[in-house]
């Protein structure tokens, strides 16, 4: 039997693109899934390792579908490796020639023939926050959601005039969404995703300014963000990304508007897909949907789910146990994120690209 192949045993099989949620196990043969649920007799006599999941939940890999990757291959190989550790087995770049990462998550180019943007109208600034009371509490310079609202009006005109299929990257604005789910009910090809931050966060969070809640698009209000969860849970926004940003060792080291936005969420897609779900009373499999088949179907991927002849692009993961986000250090970019410091629910154990190991702990 090859390294890719193993059969793992006593597992909480999760599967969101057919619903499956049941006890059983699932076989890998030279990197494919071979069986699941009853393993057939000739996996249980084959020579292969046996893993023990001990109840744990076995998933399809998260596919993400916004991770930003640095130009130096080390560096890149480093990010995968983080993405790797919170169960991550695919990410989509702008520019997936640029390393070579064999053993970790897969690199993607956005699909052939969507046009994928991030929806922003230059012509109503550059503000560093949202638009509004808190921005002038703030004393910052504020972006309104007209920026977002006027670059998604434009693009429904292409598409309504085209019918050519169009994805808006990052949407963070309850009018923004409104008008995706009219266009979306006319039937156009249209599709949307939202990042971790702007699921579990607002501009309230920003604090006494805190740089790692310096954002592109910015944090928004209560109300956005209750709109977003529920776009996200009905299916009108088709993905939940870690929206990962590469930063300097420096990049969070000055006042709020001198900063550079973005923060690192490499690691944290799943658990923070796992912790809406729990917050919030929704499925666990519909959650998960939003990281896994989801933004597959959108990229275009074979994986995303436990089907036999699908990739053996897996996650193990254990629901009942917490983990804490490493603390942000000065000059720690991959760890500048809002959530550094708290304990995030879901510990992922293993995770396993084509059948091989790209992170495995003990469990």
């Amino acid at each position: 039997m090859s390294a890719a192949s193993f059969l793992v045993v006593n597992a909480r099989l999760i599967d969101p693109a057919s619903g499956l949620d049941r006890p059983g196990a699932l076989w890998v043969r030279d990197g494919v899934i071979a069986a699941l649920g009853e393993v057939p007799a000739v996996a249980a006599a084959a020579p292969a390792r046996v893993i023990d999941a001990r109840g744990r939940a076995l998933l399809p890999g998260l596919v993400d579908l916004g991770f930003g990757l640095p130009a130096d291959a080390a560096d890149a190989r480093a990010h995968l490796a983080a993405a790797a550790r919170g169960g991550v087995t695919a990410v989509v770049s702008p520019d997936p020639t640029r390393v070579a990462a064999p053993g970790l998550p897969r690199i993607h180019a956005p699909p052939a023939g969507v046009a994928w943007l991030r929806p922003h109208d230059p012509a109503f600034g550059a503000g560093v926050v949202a638009a509004g009371a808190y921005a002038t509490r703030l004393g910052l310079a504020g972006l309104p959601e007209a920026a977002e609202v006027a670059a998604v009006q434009r693009v429904i005109a292409a598409v309504r005039t085209g019918r050519e299929p169009h994805h808006l990257a990052r949407l963070s604005t309850a009018a923004a969404l409104a008008q995706v789910r009219q266009a979306r009910a006319e039937g156009l090809p249209l599709s949307c995703d939202i990042g971790i931050n702007h699921l579990h966060l607002t501009e309230l969070d920003i604090g006494f300014y805190d740089a790692h809640c310096h954002l592109r698009p910015p944090l928004r209000t209560q109300r956005d963000r209750m709109a977003l969860a529920q776009g996200l849970a009905d299916g009108t926004i088709a993905a939940l990304v870690s929206d990962h940003t590469v930063l300097g060792p420096d990049d969070k080291l000055a006042p709020f508007a001198e900063t550079v936005p973005g923060a690192a969420g490499a690691g944290l897609l799943f658990s923070l897909a796992y912790k809406w779900a729990r917050d919030s009373g929704l499925p666990l499999s519909r959650a998960l949907a939003c990281v896994t088949s989801g933004p597959a179907a959108l990229a275009g991927l074979a994986g995303g789910r436990l089907a036999v002849g699908a990739p053996a692009d897996l996650c193990l993961a254990d629901l009942d146990d917490d983990w804490l986000a490493p603390p942000a250090a000065p000059g720690a970019g991959i760890a500048a994120t809002p959530f550094a410091g708290m304990m995030q629910p879901g510990r992922v154990c293993a995770t396993w690209v084509g059948g091989h190991p790209a992170w495995e702990t003990s469990f």
